[in-house]
C-alpha cells in the first residue's frame, strides 16, 4: 500500500475508503492519506516538525495528530477540505496520540503534565479537561470505544512489560 522506508501507525477512515499513517518525509515524519481504490497517495503535508498518529474525526472530514511544533508536543485536528489547523490541546505537556469519540466531541489523549503519562479527556465543546487515570507508571495510547462508554489503553506495569486495560467511565472501573 505504501512504499516509504518507515511507513507507521495506520488510522482506516471512518467509511473505509482511505487510511491515514505517519510517513518519512523528507524533513521527518509527516501525516498523509492514501486512497485504497487506486492505492494513490492522495495528501501529505509536509512541515517542519513531526506530526505522528494520526486519527480520523468520526465524519471522516479531519484528522486528529500530535506535532511538536512550538514548545510542547500538541495535538491538532486538520481540516481535509480546508488545510485548516485548529490546535486542540495547549496545556503543558507533551500531549500525545489523541482519538475522537464517536460523536466527535470527546478527545481522548495522553499527557505527562505531572511528569508521569496518564489519559486524560477533552470535552471539546466546553474545553473542560478530566485526567481519567491516575496511577504510577505510563497510561497511554487511549481508544474511545465506538459506543462511547469505555477507553481501552496501555498501561506501564513494570520496565518495558504493558498490558492493556479497559476503564468504564461511567463507574471508573478499570479492568486488565
Amino acid at each position: 500500500l505504501t512504499s516509504g522506508p518507515f511507513d507507521i501507525e495506520p488510522a482506516p477512515s471512518p467509511d473505509g475508503r482511505r487510511v491515514a499513517y505517519t510517513r518519512s518525509g523528507r524533513r521527518g515524519q509527516d501525516v498523509a492519506i492514501v486512497l485504497l481504490d487506486d492505492r494513490e497517495e492522495t495528501r501529505a503535508w509536509e512541515t517542519e516538525s513531526a506530526e505522528n498518529f494520526p486519527s480520523w474525526h468520526p465524519d471522516g472530514e479531519s484528522i486528529v495528530f500530535h506535532s511538536r511544533g512550538e514548545g510542547d508536543t500538541q495535538i491538532y485536528e486538520r481540516d481535509l477540505a480546508t488545510d485548516a489547523l485548529t490546535r486542540l490541546t495547549s496545556q503543558p505537556g507533551p500531549n500525545l496520540v489523541g482519538h475522537l469519540g464517536p460523536d466527535g466531541t470527546t478527545l481522548a489523549y495522553s499527557s505527562e503534565r505531572g511528569g508521569d503519562r496518564e489519559v486524560h479527556l477533552l470535552d471539546l465543546t466546553g474545553g473542560i479537561h478530566q485526567r481519567v487515570t491516575d496511577r504510577s507508571g505510563r497510561d497511554g495510547y487511549p481508544k474511545i470505544s465506538p459506543d462511547g462508554k469505555k477507553i481501552a489503553f496501555h498501561s506501564g506495569i513494570a520496565e518495558k512489560v504493558t498490558v492493556i486495560r479497559v476503564l468504564e467511565l461511567a463507574t471508573g472501573e478499570v479492568t486488565e
